[in-house]
């Protein structure tokens, strides 16, 4: 009998953390370490994916927030991290604030004045006219110092009476200019126009990481030496690696329903062909993928 479907299972394990979140306990930066190393990136090929500094990635990693520059650019610095590894960069960004303790300001204490002891003999009402004598002292001082420099911004705003009688007085007529002289003064007078800078958003930061994908499969055949004693469906779970060429390799059997059906689901796998994994823009080997085939009656 003939297979009329197959390859009709393709699971593909995630390469890295994506759609999972920090675990109870687990720290933004602990999160963010296992993703990079689920997804095969040292810290040098991150920080040329997002352009901070290794030294800055290690301290989120370890939580260091004195290790990394003021709360906003250390916070910046997390949702770049997380939106390269595909990661819910808000997300992140909102727990590693709160675990720095950057997400509240601190909190003003008024401290009351000091109390001192009033010298022996000092009555309530001659305390009472010490302090409206300090207070009358500071009001004078205060106006004095308006009176100054009001003084000193008015004679600032005014001209000197020379420069006003020179204005007023020496009145110069132009001599006669060439025809093209008055469109160059006239171009020279104004200033040429700025350059207008495009609008728009601010391009985002594309993801460093971008998955493996099938783009050819083929149907593997039903092998007649196995149709006596098969079942209804056999199926067989391959792992293998893609590699930057997009090919399968190092295809091994995970586990299969019947043993007959192995070496013809590994000859299929071997045709098929993929995108391959890319980093940076860089094409990378993707291991562990898995993939069922299906061999129907």
């Amino acid at each position: 009998m003939s297979q009329d479907k197959a390859a009709e299972i393709i699971d593909f394990n995630p390469s890295s953390a994506e759609g999972r979140v920090p675990a109870h306990g687990e720290t933004a930066g602990g999160f963010l370490a296992a993703a990079r190393c689920a997804a095969g990136l040292s810290l040098e090929a991150l920080s040329d994916a997002t352009k901070v500094k290794g030294d800055h990635l290690a301290a989120i990693e370890a939580m260091r927030p004195d290790l990394l520059p003021p709360a906003p650019y250390a916070v910046g610095f997390v949702k770049a991290y997380a939106r390269a590894l595909d990661l819910d960069a808000d997300a992140l960004a909102r727990q590693f604030k709160d675990e720095i303790g950057a997400g509240a300001p601190a909190p003003l204490v008024f401290a009351p004045p000091p109390e001192t002891d009033a010298p022996a003999g000092l009555s309530e009402g001659a305390r009472l006219i010490s302090v409206f004598a300090f207070i009358a002292i500071l009001l004078f001082v205060f106006w004095i110092t308006v009176q100054v420099l009001g003084r000193g911004e008015r004679e600032a705003a005014a001209p000197p009476a020379a420069a006003q009688l020179v204005e007023t007085e020496e009145r110069v007529e132009p001599a006669a200019a060439a025809p093209g002289a008055a469109a160059q003064s006239a171009s020279a007078a104004s200033p040429a126009p700025a350059e207008e800078t495009p609008g728009g958003p601010v391009p985002r930061l594309k993801p460093a990481i971008v998955a493996s994908a099938l783009t050819q499969s083929v149907a593997p055949g039903y092998p007649s030496a196995c149709e006596s004693g098969a079942a209804p469906l056999e199926t067989v779970t391959i792992v293998f690696d893609i590699t930057a060429a997009g090919r399968a390799a190092n295809a091994r059997v995970a586990s299969s329903s019947n043993a007959c059906f192995e070496a013809e689901a590994l000859r299929a796998l071997n045709a098929w062909r993929f995108s391959p994994r890319t980093v940076g823009g860089v094409a990378a080997v993707d291991a562990g993928k898995r993939a069922t085939l299906n061999f129907r009656l």
